[in-house]
C-alpha cells in the first residue's frame, strides 16, 4: 500500500487538481491513501476538504500555524499506513502515477523521485503574474475556448475543467522545463544512470514528488523540523539517507506536472536554511550549495556536481599528494557560508583579487598551495579537473573573516 502525502500553505485551487488528478489512478483505490497535512493555511482550504468526495481514502489535518514542510510532512508521515511513502507537492500526476512508483520500490533503501523530467503546466491564471506569464495564460485560455479573458483581471483565473483533470486530458498541455532534463542527461553521460560515480546524489531527493519505504525514513529519523518554510529540508533529509546508505533514482518513466504559480521573492528563510544546513553538516559539497543561488549564482546543478565530484577524486589520490590544497579549498569553501552570513546581516564586503586572496595563509603555505594548483592544472589529467580549479580561482576571491591557517 501506498501511502501520498501532501503538505500545503495557501494553494487550495492547486490543491484541488492535485487530489482531482489522483481520482483515476490505474491502481485500485484500496491500493493506496492520501494524507493532506494543511500547514496553517489561512484561504480556503478548510472548506475545500470538507466537500470533496474521492473515491480513494483522504484524510486532512491542519496545523493553527504555519510550521514549515518539514513538521507537515512528518505529521503525515506519522498519521500514514502505507510501507511505500509518497510525498507530492500540488502537482498534476498521471494515471500509472502511483502504480509506476510500487514497481520501482521493490528494492531497499531507494529514493525514486521524477523531478528531472517534471513539466510545467499553467492551470490558473494569478493576477501578480508578471505580464510574460499572464500573457502565456490567456494564449493557452484561447487554446481552450475561455471567453472573456482579461490580463487585467484581479482574480485567479481557472483554466482547466474539472473533468479536464479527471481524465489526464489537461495533461496534453505540458510543457519541458527549460534545461532541468538536459541538465541532469548532462549528469548522467558524465556519472552514470543512477549518478552512481557521482560524490553527492542526494540531491536527488526533491519532494515534489518522490517515494521510498518507510522503513527508511523511520531509521533517518524523518525531516529536520528545524528547517523554515520549505527549503533545503528534502535535500538535508537526502544527504543523511545517503550516508546510510541509500541509492537515488530519477524514474523517466514517470511523469509529473508542476502547477506554475507565483513564487515568493524573498531569499531570507531560504538562506537560514542554508546555514543550519551548513552548521549541521559541514562538508565541502553543502558549503558549495551556495553557489547555485542568491545572491551568487556562479554554477548550476551541473557544475556543482562536477566540483563536487572532482575535489573528492583529488582528496581520494594518494596521500598528501595535493594534502594543502585540498585542506585549503575546503576553507574557501566554508568562506562561501560565513559569506552568506555576511550577506544576510547587511554586510557588502569588498572582494579579494586572485593574488590578495591568497593572503589568507602564510607565505610558506602560500606556496605550497600555489605549487600544487600548477601542479594540478598541468596534470595529464588536468582538463578532467578543470571545474575544479575554476571554482577554487572564484573562491579564492571572497571575503574573508580571518586567516585560516595552519594547514
Amino acid at each position: 500500500m501506498a501511502s501520498v502525502i501532501i503538505a500545503t500553505h495557501n494553494r487550495c485551487e492547486l490543491l484541488e487538481f492535485t487530489l482531482l488528478s489522483l481520482y483515476r489512478q490505474s491502481v485500485l483505490p484500496g491500493e493506496y491513501e492520501v494524507i493532506v497535512v494543511d500547514d496553517g493555511s489561512t484561504d480556503k482550504t478548510r472548506a475545500l476538504l470538507a466537500t470533496i468526495k474521492p473515491p480513494y481514502r483522504l484524510r486532512y489535518f491542519s496545523n493553527d500555524t504555519c510550521r514549515g514542510a518539514a513538521y507537515a510532512r512528518n505529521r503525515g508521515l506519522k498519521a500514514s499506513r502505507g510501507e511505500v511513502i509518497i510525498f507530492l507537492d500540488e502537482m498534476l500526476v498521471e494515471r500509472d502515477y502511483i502504480r509506476k512508483h510500487l514497481q520501482y520500490q521493490t528494492k531497499p533503501w531507494r529514493a525514486v523521485t521524477t523531478t528531472f523530467n517534471a513539466l510545467d503546466i499553467y492551470t490558473h491564471c494569478y493576477p501578480h503574474f508578471p505580464y510574460a506569464q499572464r500573457l502565456e495564460c490567456k494564449k493557452l485560455g484561447e487554446k481552450l475556448g475561455l471567453k472573456h479573458f482579461q490580463l487585467t483581471g484581479k482574480k485567479v483565473v481557472r483554466l482547466f475543467r474539472a473533468e479536464q483533470i479527471l481524465n489526464h486530458s489537461a495533461l496534453s498541455y505540458g510543457r519541458k522545463i527549460d534545461g532541468l532534463n538536459s541538465t541532469f542527461k548532462n549528469l548522467q553521460a558524465a556519472y552514470g544512470e543512477h549518478l552512481e560515480r557521482m560524490a553527492a546524489p542526494w540531491f536527488l531527493l526533491v519532494t515534489n514528488s518522490v517515494s521510498m519505504t518507510r522503513d527508511m525514513l523511520e531509521k533517518t529519523g524523518g525531516f529536520d523540523e528545524r528547517f523554515k518554510g520549505g527549503w533545503l529540508e528534502d535535500f538535508e533529509l537526502g544527504y543523511r539517507l545517503y550516508q546510510q546508505g541509500a541509492t537515488f533514482i530519477n524514474a523517466d518513466d514517470i511523469s509529473c506536472y508542476h502547477q506554475v504559480h507565483p513564487v515568493n521573492p524573498d531569499w531570507t528563510p531560504r538562506l537560514e536554511n542554508y546555514l543550519y544546513f551548513c552548521s549541521k553538516h559541514p562538508v565541502a559539497e553543502v558549503f558549495l550549495l551556495a553557489g547555485m543561488h542568491y545572491p551568487f549564482f556562479r554554477w548550476n546543478l551541473f557544475g556543482w556536481g562536477k566540483i563536487v565530484t572532482q575535489y573528492y577524486e583529488i582528496k581520494a589520490l594518494e596521500k598528501g599528494r595535493y594534502k594543502e590544497w585540498v585542506e585549503a579549498f575546503y576553507q574557501l569553501s566554508s568562506d562561501l557560508c560565513w559569506n552568506v552570513a555576511e550577506f544576510l546581516k547587511g554586510s557588502r564586503l569588498p572582494w579579494n583579487t586572485e593574488k590578495t586572496g591568497f593572503n589568507r595563509w602564510p607565505i610558506k603555505l602560500q606556496k605550497k598551495i600555489k605549487q600544487q594548483l600548477e601542479s594540478l592544472k598541468d596534470d595529464a589529467q588536468g582538463e578532467r579537473y578543470k571545474e575544479l580549479v575554476d571554482a577554487f580561482k572564484w573562491l579564492i576571491c571572497l571575503p574573508y573573516k580571518k586567516l585560516t591557517f595552519p594547514l
